[in-house]
């Protein structure tokens, strides 16, 4: 409801409203660590000694991004984000989007609702709900269907939209989403910020750790550990078990690729993995009752 680009129905009061509202609650709560993002344009209304703010332009962080996205980040702690070089964007929306709509290795071009216009070759426009449109020209232009804007933002899995859902409702949800790989930047910065506690350092592909099933157990949840909690046999998976705590080790050649979005939203309580768990808590007794 605050970003400039929703000319129509704008309401940055109640984007101020709701953000000041999540931030007492973090006071509240007192987390150690925190971030919320926020439009940058109402980054004025929340300079505060007490907490970080920066504007970041995420492409700037992200040599997989392929649109640009300004953002407001606030955080518990000053964030140092590292800049990537340009030689470092391998991709373009040219040679995602071209062989999806029949252009080869045509010169072509990206247009927004707001007629702004720029070569595939290039990082494209931040995406809005009204998403691109791609040509060779201004007269032979198609509609960038929604789930192709995916590979721009850095997601590249599945994804599932109700089937009644329009273009436009799939835009305004997918352009609200925070790329994964700047999700997972924030995340290994902020774990990496503890460290010095004789925390082990994440990179940033120990964020996304691959998710396997047992053979025997289709609808269990497994996460290969990252590098730094791995036995001497890196290859090993951990299980841990919810309800005691137990963490048990598999091979390899005991598991399977979970492809079943189903089994992963089900599972997904399973939570992190480490070498050292708290210990199971047995439930205390229920009370006798009187017959």
């Amino acid at each position: 409801s605050s970003s400039r680009a929703n000319l129509q129905h704008r309401r940055p009061h109640e984007g101020i409203r709701i953000t000041q509202w999540t931030l007492q609650l973090l006071q509240t709560l007192a987390p150690w660590r925190w971030t919320v993002e926020q439009e940058p344009s109402l980054a004025p209304q929340f300079s505060n000694p007490h907490f970080h703010t920066q504007v970041v332009r995420m492409e700037d962080h992200l040599p997989g991004l392929l649109s640009q996205r300004r953002r407001l980040i606030m955080s518990s702690l000053p964030l140092s984000m590292p800049c990537s070089s340009p030689s470092a964007r391998t991709n373009s929306p040219k040679s995602i989007l071209n062989p999806l709509y029949g252009l080869g290795d045509k010169h072509s071009i990206l247009k927004t609702s707001f007629n702004h216009t720029r070569s595939t070759e290039e990082i494209g426009f931040t995406i809005t709900h009204h998403g691109y449109r791609i040509g060779e020209h201004n007269s032979s232009l198609q509609l960038v269907d929604a789930e192709h804007h995916l590979p721009l933002l850095t997601y590249h899995r599945p994804v599932y939209f109700p089937p009644t859902w329009t273009r436009e409702q799939k835009m305004q949800h997918l352009c609200n989403m925070v790329p994964p790989d700047f999700a997972g930047l924030l995340a290994q910065l902020l774990h990496n910020s503890m460290s010095p506690l004789g925390f082990a350092s994440f990179t940033h592909n120990d964020l996304l750790p691959d998710i396997v099933a047992p053979s025997q157990e289709p609808r269990t949840i497994l996460r290969r550990l990252p590098p730094a909690l791995q036995l001497p046999d890196a290859q090993r998976l951990a299980h841990i078990n919810v309800l005691t705590k137990d963490l048990s080790w598999l091979s390899p050649n005991d598991t399977n690729p979970c492809s079943n979005a189903a089994d992963i939203l089900d599972n997904l309580h399973l939570g992190a993995f480490s070498r050292q768990l708290p210990p199971p808590t047995s439930a205390a007794p229920a009370p006798a009752r009187d017959k």
